[in-house]
């Protein structure tokens, strides 16, 4: 998505240096990094980029400690966008005093509530850096709502996000708006299904350690849809730390021969995954938007999605795929088996996908967006 903005603006007239964290910093090396670690230019997204290596065990300074080391590089900017997730990217820009633009995909809270109680396994390591994190989230949230106060806009990814937003800084509801996430539909776009297609299968994509993705969810969903559907297959596309469980879920239910984990895949291969599934599916417990659901529909696929928070603003109800509630793998395998046993189903909605996607999500019409945005926040630009 960045690389597709990078090239949107540039197309506009804008000069564009992305800023982004380099590789954390070895826990041998943390002393060297405090004393003497300053940017350096670098290659990213087809563009010169400046990169800053960060403490990534320690969310608390993740960011504050690369703001100081930036602070001389981020001189003589017009416009500053920060884009971010649950990190805390604002920092940069805010403990410099700069004026900026704010793209978030979650809060600090929503990250928290989301990812408590989970099911889904993962690394003792990371189990371990959760906890000690969760420790320290009420500083997180004081410093999250310091920082975005500080933006001129902000704007959450979903109407789902921007409602944790309005909560997490107490600013007006009219303060905070929504801008979706874009999709390049010159790249996600329609294939010939027909020309190729062998196996039928049911996809799902991202990374698939996430506890929130409900990945077991997702498995015992397809064990209700194998016995009347033995030719279809579960394909899965993202990291996967640990697949032993899921190697051993798939034996116990009878479904092994009919799950395959594909890793992460190259652009062009993620493309055609999309082009010929007969469905995405997607059960998450919370998403803040869903970008899998959006590229899928931009390749004229139908999807299945929980009713997770952003999901409900992507697909249109028994127009574009189904919702299903939260938690309930009998309505997930049923949504699904509904688009699997109706050509026709399939077809008209994968069509309504593909338009309503270059209708509401395109690049083109979110990137008119993201500018207007930048001469609300900054006055002074030329038109």
């Amino acid at each position: 998505m960045t690389a597709n903005l990078c090239r949107y603006l540039t197309g506009r007239g804008y000069e564009v240096t992305p800023l982004y964290l380099g590789p954390p910093v070895p826990t041998r090396r943390i002393a060297r990094y405090l004393l003497f670690g300053s940017p350096r230019w670098e290659e990213a997204w087809g563009r010169p980029a400046l990169a800053v290596d960060h403490l990534a065990h320690l969310e608390l300074l993740r960011y504050l400690i690369p703001a100081l080391k930036v602070r001389g590089s981020l001189r003589g900017f017009d416009v500053y966008h920060v884009i971010r997730g649950a990190n805390l990217a604002e920092a940069l820009f805010a403990v410099n005093g700069h004026r900026f633009v704010d793209w978030v995909a979650t809060t600090v809270a929503d990250e928290r509530r989301s990812q408590s109680g989970a099911t889904s396994p993962g690394s003792a390591g990371r189990r371990m850096l959760a906890s000690v994190n969760g420790c320290l989230e009420p500083l997180l949230q004081r410093q999250e709502r310091w920082v975005l106060r500080r933006a001129a806009i902000v704007d959450g990814i979903s109407g789902y996000v921007r409602r944790q937003l309005v909560e997490v800084t107490g600013l007006p509801p009219l303060r905070v708006g929504v801008l979706h996430l874009p999709v390049d539909t010159r790249v996600f776009a329609p294939g010939n299904r027909d020309g190729r297609r062998q196996t039928r299968y049911v996809l799902a994509v991202g990374r698939l350690d996430d506890p929130r993705k409900n990945l077991p969810l997702l498995i015992e969903a397809f064990a209700r849809i194998s016995p009347r559907n033995p030719e279809v297959e579960l394909r899965l596309v993202g990291p996967l730390e640990d697949r032993t469980w899921l190697d051993a879920r798939d034996r116990t239910l009878g479904i092994a021969h009919q799950v395959r984990y594909l890793g992460e895949l190259s652009l062009p291969e993620l493309v055609r995954q999309y082009q010929d599934a007969e469905a995405v599916v997607l059960s998450s417990r919370q998403e803040g938007f869903g970008m899998a659901l959006v590229e899928a529909m931009a390749c004229g696929t139908p999807v299945v999605s929980t009713r997770c928070g952003g999901p409900e603003e992507i697909v249109r109800d028994g127009i574009t795929g189904f919702l299903t509630p939260v938690g309930d793998a009998g309505a997930l395998a049923e949504a699904a088996e509904r688009i699997l046993s109706d050509r026709a189903l399939r077809a008209s909605m994968g069509r309504a996908a593909r338009e309503d996607v270059c209708n509401r999500f395109a690049m083109e019409v979110i990137g008119a967006q993201v500018l207007r945005r930048y001469h609300e926040a900054y006055p002074e630009l030329p038109e």
